[in-house]
């Protein structure tokens, strides 16, 4: 019988803190509270002292109408659905609680979380030391489930919002039996449920989602995002990019791309960036290869209506693209007389030999991770999305067949798999390579008449489900070690390693163990950097069930379609877009901060100040004046406003109050005090300055980076050690030739020779893969290269441009 690893869960103290945040503001910071403080001047002051605590800005009160809403921020990968499951917990036995719904916005984030609620259900109620949830997955065909709300049992209900935002919805509807003569509905909002969102950016994001959410009559709403939209919810906990980054909580990002050069053998062209109105037309600005004195490189070419991209290059690729028929700005592309288009994002001529090279890096990757951790019992997966079933598997009225890159694949993995004898010690060596990838698609049920088909999706539709289902009832099966000599390992999930599926469907993935994810879609596809991150963030677990903490191994690798240069500053844009990082301070940015001050009585607010729970700080208020009286203090916009001026004239921001990591780095504890001396001569209170310093340094705080070149020289005792052997074999090759010859026997040899090109050695195509660690803080998204290895490319079937045209056949040689 096969024995399938079990997933341990960890008490992590970030999770603690999440919970409590949410705990302690509900009880008024009362730890013997038994209700829920929801009048709204209690409520609104234990905000305060919550955003207090965990250093957040107060939004105002507008957050308690028409009932409490709060946000609370977890970064992907860190067990979101974990933390919210946990705060049911804890209020049911806090309040004694008992009626929940949680609002999803998919069908793939549906899917995980019922999966979770399954298999925590006996988890939680031991580590809570309580009763047990019952809860269902709202379906309208039995909407008599809804009836469990009236009662006081314990109950969770899970949905996604499309199920009850519009007035057609069968939860909606008026019933002359049943439901006591109402509507469905009507048994939720009798019971004031406390309701968590997650993903509220997409469940509320627009008017109907709002008043979904309002017509449930939700006690209070909870909201858990890794994105949080609105921001006049306060934020009562913050476990962000940065800091689960800083805390060693999610996989490093490490960004694999590859610059593709045919040396103009490739009819190449790419638009460069969105095309451009100039007076009454439009203007496109492609990539292209042309001709640069005897070589053909990639340049910018500016093109308008009419234009000849053959003239405009000298190169005889183009010659047959004719003219530019059409610059179009809504999608995106310019259109050529022979119907071919440069398009935003797609390397039109050279994908092909992007995705090879990309795909033969992933398996090295992959089997060289293999290596190093299959004796820690971890197993290594690898994610590849496509947005076209017909790439992976192609069905006919014979039968199905492998697409291209099913077929790519595996010819790929078993020219690498045998490429070096280092690989016969990995346990999966012998399993046949049809066996070690399969795909994760929708599926249309089988029949009679035609067997089940995988079919292309939009990730949120009914037949959607067989994926999710799969992939959740695969999960742990996917993490099972396949180790020959145990038939309990011989399982299909526990062989398969390379993971195929839409990426449509990328939010129902969520495999702690996946370390490579590659993403071949066509340019339309909307995937963020942050998209193709979030499904291999999660730290993996071994064979037992427990995480895997290694800094050195857990990385997760993209492999881009653009440069690490790229990639790392569009990962920053969409962090800046999402307010994930800041890097800008202005008049405002400290407006709103709570501070605590210290008084000699009612009347008298005294001169010092602290923020609470400051984890660091080169200031501290005296000791003998720790017994004075503290009242909650809000920054001013005054009081924001003149700490900015005062950031600008001690250099710490720019001109445009941009902070920079090398200014960071610099930040000395004397500098410190110059900005707080400077902000009193402004007539700050010295004290309320040391207050937002200690804020600021916090806020702003950048990790120190290794240094790659610190190396130690060690002795090495075996010489016969076989990965020495290994790694000499690939370096001893590299030598350096030193030639001599004379110059008149050269230029005669060429001159006068019977075949003066036969020798001539021709620039080889080359695909240039540059391997970089992404580096993440509060302020930005930096790179730091760690590699750069060069593929020489063999094409017979590409023609050669002829670079000598004395030969008197223009364009071409063979």
């Amino acid at each position: 019988m096969a024995i399938i690893m079990r997933i341990n869960y960890e008490k992590l103290p970030y999770q603690h803190e999440a919970v409590k945040a949410v705990v302690d503001t509900l009880s008024g910071h009362d730890d013997l509270a038994t209700k829920m403080v929801l009048e709204p001047e209690q409520l609104d002051e234990s905000v305060q002292e919550t955003l207090l605590n965990n250093n957040q800005k107060y939004p105002g009160a507008d957050y308690l109408k028409p009932f409490p809403q709060f946000n609370i921020e977890m970064e992907t990968g860190t067990g979101k659905t974990m933390v919210y499951l946990q705060t049911i917990m804890a209020l049911h036995k806090r309040f004694n609680e008992n009626k929940f719904v949680i609002v999803v916005p998919s069908r793939a984030i549906k899917a995980g979380v019922e999966d979770s609620l399954n298999k925590l259900k006996d988890y939680l109620s031991d580590i809570y030391n309580t009763d047990k949830y019952h809860y269902f997955v709202y379906d309208s065909k039995q909407i008599s489930e809804l009836q469990n709300f009236a009662g006081s049992n314990f109950e969770i209900m899970l949905t996604t919002v499309q199920a009850f935002n519009k007035s057609t919805n069968v939860i909606n509807q008026e019933y002359n039996e049943g439901f006591f003569g109402g509507r469905p509905l009507d048994q939720i909002r009798d019971a004031h449920p406390t309701v968590i969102i997650d993903e509220p950016q997409s469940v509320d994001g627009a008017k109907a989602g709002k008043e979904a959410i309002a017509s449930l009559s939700p006690k209070v709403t909870l909201r858990y995002s890794a994105t949080h939209k609105d921001k006049q919810y306060p934020m009562l906990y913050e476990f962000g990019p940065a800091q689960a980054y800083q805390a060693h909580m999610v996989k490093h990002i490490e960004t694999l791309g590859t610059e593709v050069n045919t040396n103009g053998n490739v009819a190449f062209v790419q638009l460069k960036e969105k095309p451009k109105p100039i007076g009454n037309s439009l203007q496109a600005k492609v990539i292209a290869y042309k001709q640069v004195g005897d070589e053909y490189k990639k340049k910018t070419i500016t093109l308008n209506q009419n234009d000849s991209l053959f003239e405009k290059t000298a190169n005889p690729q183009y010659k047959e693209w004719g003219r530019v028929v059409e610059i179009n700005r809504a999608d995106d592309f310019v259109e050529f007389e022979n119907g071919k288009q440069a398009t935003l994002g797609n390397n039109e001529g050279e994908a092909q030999i992007w995705i090879q090279s990309q795909m033969e890096a992933l398996i090295k990757d992959h089997l060289n991770r293999e290596l190093a951790m299959q004796d820690q019992g971890i197993k290594v997966l690898s994610l590849i999305f496509l947005d076209e079933v017909k790439n992976y598997r192609i069905y006919t009225a014979d039968g199905a067949k492998k697409g291209q890159y099913a077929e790519l694949f595996e010819k790929i993995y078993e020219r690498v798999l045998h490429s070096n004898p280092k690989y016969k010690k990995l346990y999966n060596y012998n399993v046949p390579v049809e066996e070690v990838h399969d795909g994760y698609f929708a599926q249309d049920k089988a029949t009679k008449k035609k067997p089940a088909m995988y079919r292309d999706t939009k990730g949120d539709t009914k037949k959607d489900e067989t994926a999710y289902d799969a992939i959740m009832q695969d999960k742990e099966g996917l993490l099972t070690q396949y180790i020959p000599g145990k038939p309990e390992t011989d399982t299909k999930a526990a062989k398969l390693r390379f993971i195929f599926s839409h990426s449509a469907l990328r939010e129902g993935w969520d495999n702690p163990n996946v370390f490579q994810i590659m993403t071949i879609t066509t340019p339309k596809n909307d995937l963020t950097r942050r998209q193709k991150i979030g499904r291999g963030l999660r730290i993996p677990v071994n064979q037992k069930g427990e995480r895997a903490y290694n800094d050195r191994q857990n990385i997760v690798t993209i492999y881009a379609s653009e440069t690490f240069e790229q990639f790392a500053n569009g990962l920053q844009k969409e962090y800046l877009q999402d307010g994930v990082i800041s890097n800008r301070i202005d008049e405002n940015t400290f407006a709103g901060l709570i501070i605590k001050k210290r008084q000699s009585d009612a009347d008298d607010i005294g001169n010092d100040t602290e923020i609470l729970n400051q984890k660091s700080s080169d200031f501290s208020v005296p000791d003998e004046q720790s017994e004075q009286p503290q009242v909650m203090h809000k920054i001013t916009n005054e009081e924001s406003n003149t700490f900015a001026e005062v950031l600008k004239e001690t250099k710490i921001t720019n001109s445009k109050g941009v902070v920079t990591v090398q200014v960071m780095r610099s930040l000395t504890k004397e500098k410190k005090q110059q900005i707080v001396n400077k902000a009193a001569e402004k007539g700050l209170e010295e004290e309320t300055a040391t207050s937002m310093v200690d804020y600021f340094t916090n806020q702003y705080k950048v990790p120190v980076i290794e240094n790659r070149q610190n190396k130690e020289h060690v002795k090495v005792i075996n010489r016969n050690n076989p990965y020495l052997n290994d790694l000499w074999e690939k370096i001893a090759k590299k030598v350096n030739y030193r030639v001599e010859f004379k110059e008149e026997t050269l230029i005669n040899d060429i001159v006068n020779g019977s075949n003066p090109l036969a020798d001539i050695q021709l620039e080889k195509m080359t695909a240039v893969q540059k391997r970089a660690k992404i580096n993440l803080n509060k302020t930005n998204v930096s790179n730091e290269l760690i590699s750069t290895n060069t593929e020489h490319l063999e094409n017979s079937d590409l023609p050669i441009l002829d670079n000598y045209p004395t030969t008197g056949r223009p364009g071409w040689f063979n």
